[in-house]
């Protein structure tokens, strides 16, 4: 709070991040909360939900599907309330094609080892072996980059959350390596519990979605015009 404080004062642009949780997804699109985004000067907010890529075995913090269709509600709402832009990393997938990782963002850890997304920890090359130019063409990122977009739904972009089995069969094709200690817990001691919450995004979305489509064709043809 003293930062923003601190950053609005002087005048420099800044933005807030927020890892959506079970617990308190309600709180995080709230009136009150955004509000108080906006007056301390936030220009823009990030809203990404959270995953159990670090070890964790059990999907317990994960917001549930209808939580996650209530922030996409919320999203709306606040986006016409408030004068504050704010991206929904999941939701807002359809604005660009679907899932974006290895073909228009990657990510690079400390040690140099080229992921598709930040949340997905596994690796077939290491940019300190290999420049990048040359890495991105590496055989996981061009498996990647043939399967999207995994769901002619693109409100379920996810290959480790809405299509689990991709992740599970591209680990196994691509032989990569996990780059994060317990990486592996997601495609193995999690297999049930995320197939299961798949199933749940599919039958709340797949509804949403036929709602959807048109829509989002609509405005992105008129986003092009402009």
């Amino acid at each position: 709070m003293k930062a923003m404080d601190i950053l609005r004062e002087r005048k420099i642009p800044f933005g807030y991040s927020v890892c959506v949780t079970r617990k308190n997804a309600g709180v995080v699109v709230s009136d009150e909360f955004v509000d108080l985004m906006v007056k301390k000067g936030a220009f823009v907010g990030w809203y990404f939900l959270y995953m159990p890529v670090s070890g964790d075995k059990n999907t317990e913090l994960m917001p549930t599907p209808e939580q996650r269709n209530n922030q996409r509600l919320r999203r709306n709402e606040i986006r016409k309330k408030f004068p504050i832009f704010i991206i929904d990393f999941w939701n807002d997938a359809p604005f660009v094609g679907g899932c974006i990782s290895a073909k228009y963002y990657c990510h690079v850890n400390n040690f140099g080892d080229l992921e598709p997304c930040i949340f997905t920890h596994f690796s077939q090359v290491n940019i300190k072996n290999l420049p990048l130019k040359e890495a991105l063409k590496c055989q996981f990122f061009k498996e990647i980059r043939k399967r999207q977009p995994y769901s002619p739904n693109l409100l379920m972009p996810c290959m480790l959350i809405d299509h689990p089995h991709v992740i599970r069969e591209l680990c196994q094709v691509c032989q990569v390596q996990p780059t994060h200690p317990g990486a592996q817990t997601l495609i193995k001691d999690l297999k049930e519990p995320l197939d299961q919450y798949s199933q749940k995004v599919h039958q709340i979305y797949d509804k949403v979605w036929e709602e959807t489509e048109t829509t989002f064709g609509e405005k992105l043809k008129r986003d092009k015009r402009l």
